[in-house]
């Protein structure tokens, strides 16, 4: 069902001489989708019916709730999708610190060791021989793949009809990511970030 403040909003902007494409850039700037302001503007052309019995007159004009309204519709999701795209930067460094061992299998030192979860070096020994190995290296890709679209997830949680399902997304890849990193510190940390953005954004919070 089309909000009949955007219905209102697009008669007012007609009213006052502003092209339809001008204001469907606005609207889509603003967050609403592409089939809403279509048929907000098919209504909006369409001669108004006979109000019927116990229903509430619309303004002709209402600025300040149609203003609303679309920041309402822009941000869906806030804190889920801030929490989101920092377990996705926390997991991407993880993975590229991957890489670098895999390529030049540093020293051991308190950084490397404390992110990959080890306790002592020769427990960084062993992941490093691990990192190296193909499987390895197989298991860097196939995590890297989940977090690319975990990152792809948590960017479309912004879109206002889309933030349910794609929070749900972003609750199983932290999930599968989750289990994939239980030897790390900063990515069991990301994960449980990735899974409260998630719901967050899952619940439009």
């Amino acid at each position: 069902m089309v909000d009949h403040r955007l219905v209102e909003y697009i008669k007012n902007q007609f009213s006052r001489g502003v092209s339809e494409e001008e204001i469907k850039r606005t609207l889509a700037t603003a967050g609403w989708s592409e089939r809403d302001i279509e048929n907000a503007i098919i209504l909006s052309q369409t001669p108004p019916q006979p109000q019927e019995r116990g229903m509430p007159a619309v303004a002709e004009n209402e600025p300040g709730r149609i203003k609303k309204s679309v920041k309402e519709k822009a941000v869906p999701g806030r804190i889920g999708f801030i929490l989101g795209l920092l377990a996705g930067v926390i997991l991407i460094s993880v993975l590229s610190l991957n890489f670098v061992i895999y390529f030049f299998a540093p020293e051991p030192n308190p950084v490397f060791i404390y992110i990959l979860g080890g306790t002592s070096a020769s427990d960084y020994i062993q992941k490093v021989v691990f990192l190296k190995s193909p499987s390895g290296l197989f298991s860097s890709i196939l995590l890297l793949f989940f977090v690319m679209m975990l990152i792809y997830a948590v960017l479309k949680m912004r879109d206002p009809e889309k933030h349910k399902k794609m929070g749900k997304f972003v609750v199983i890849y932290s999930l599968v990511i989750l289990i994939a990193t239980l030897g790390s510190y900063t990515g069991i940390i990301a994960s449980i970030l990735g899974i409260a953005g998630g719901l967050l954004g899952w619940k439009g919070k």
